[in-house]
């Protein structure tokens, strides 16, 4: 009878550790891969959080958290009719697409804020991919939806 081993306890640990370290490594290289967009995707975020911060600010009423004022949100929709206004006015890259609208909480778009001037502004957005903030804002009592999105 041979005393001859197949395989020793050292070439089993030296196998299992081998065999760990490649699935680690799988496990740690393999979200990067499928996640290449991630910093756009979150600048796009930051972005469009930071532009509906401004908004609000701009566009509310002093001292009152949420009320539009309506000649403010009127002469912003008027004036902003292209994304590059936006883009210009609010430091967004121009390698960005904006979209600013003010919505029913139901998600239709107002039409008419007075004098024929609609509550759209920026590029036209036909659901492309990318970030989205929204507010919840009052305008002469009314309660509405004033979104943004960056894509």
């Amino acid at each position: 009878m041979s005393r001859d081993r197949a395989q020793t306890q050292q070439d089993f640990a030296i196998g299992v550790s081998v065999f760990l370290l490649a699935v680690l490594f799988v496990f740690a290289y393999l979200p990067s891969t499928l996640a290449m967009g991630d910093a756009v995707v979150e600048q796009r975020s930051y972005t469009a959080d930071r532009l509906g911060s401004s908004l609000l600010t701009d566009l509310s009423d002093e001292g009152s958290a949420g009320e539009l004022n309506a000649t403010r949100t009127r002469t912003f929709f008027a004036g902003h009719e292209n994304g590059a206004d936006i883009e210009a006015n609010y430091s967004v890259a121009g390698t960005t697409s904006v979209n600013v609208t003010l919505e029913t909480l139901e998600g239709i778009t107002v039409d008419d804020l007075g004098g024929g001037v609609g509550a759209t502004a920026g590029k036209e957005y036909a659901d492309q991919v990318g970030a989205t903030s929204t507010r919840i804002v009052r305008l002469a009592g009314t309660r509405y939806r004033l979104v943004v999105r960056v894509w």
